[in-house]
């Protein structure tokens, strides 16, 4: 695939979604993200939360005080976390000109 590139000063992006094969570095992408953020920002600038069937992974990041949360898909929590963020994304979309990608429709 063509290499992406996320202005990480930017608070447009918003959520972002990662989708690759199974071992390909994903967690370790998005751990290192969120670690890097919390060494960067303030828990009041930056907050994350993690949806995910490998909770076990996620447990170092826990502790931080931007972390809001490691949940497992299953949970109705999880559920909500999920909708809020495609809910937001959506207002995003309509109120700034939309951050849609070439080939993706709703």
């Amino acid at each position: 695939g063509l290499p992406v590139l996320l202005n990480l000063y930017d608070p447009l992006p918003g959520p972002l979604l990662l989708i690759s094969d199974q071992k390909a570095g994903k967690t370790e992408l998005l751990k290192s993200l969120a670690l890097s953020a919390s060494r960067m920002y303030e828990a009041d600038e930056v907050q994350f939360s993690v949806a995910t069937h490998e909770i076990e992974d996620w447990q170092e990041l826990e502790s931080l005080p931007h972390c809001a949360g490691i949940l497992p898909v299953e949970t109705p929590d999880a559920r909500e976390l999920v909708s809020s963020l495609y809910e937001w994304a959506s207002k995003q979309r309509f109120t700034t000109g939309g951050f849609i990608f070439p080939g993706w429709s709703r």
